[in-house]
């Protein structure tokens, strides 16, 4: 995920109640971003590319899991499209 969402929904409201500003959430969040995704970057997609599914059963179908990614794909992006249009928190 790209981790939006969980900054907004953690800086929301200290921000609001005007115990930092909004510079310094932005700051705050920019650093801690950074540092997950380059020291946490590579276990994560290592952990989707590896321990989530055994590609290797679709060796001969590939076109079964083309079909099955894009439905998860779609699936996901109507989610949280559906979601943020009715104002219901998401994580992405």
């Amino acid at each position: 995920g790209i981790g939006a969402n969980d900054v907004a929904n953690f800086f929301g409201t200290p921000v609001g109640a005007k115990a930092i500003t909004l510079k310094k959430a932005m700051i705050i969040a920019f650093i801690f971003e950074f540092i997950g995704a380059f020291v946490l970057g590579s276990t994560v997609t290592n952990t989707i590319r590896k321990k989530i599914t055994d590609f290797s059963f679709y060796d001969s179908e590939a076109d079964i899991l083309l079909l099955g990614m894009f439905s998860s794909l779609t699936a996901a992006s109507l989610w949280v499209y559906l979601a943020t249009k009715y104002s219901l928190p998401v994580s992405t």
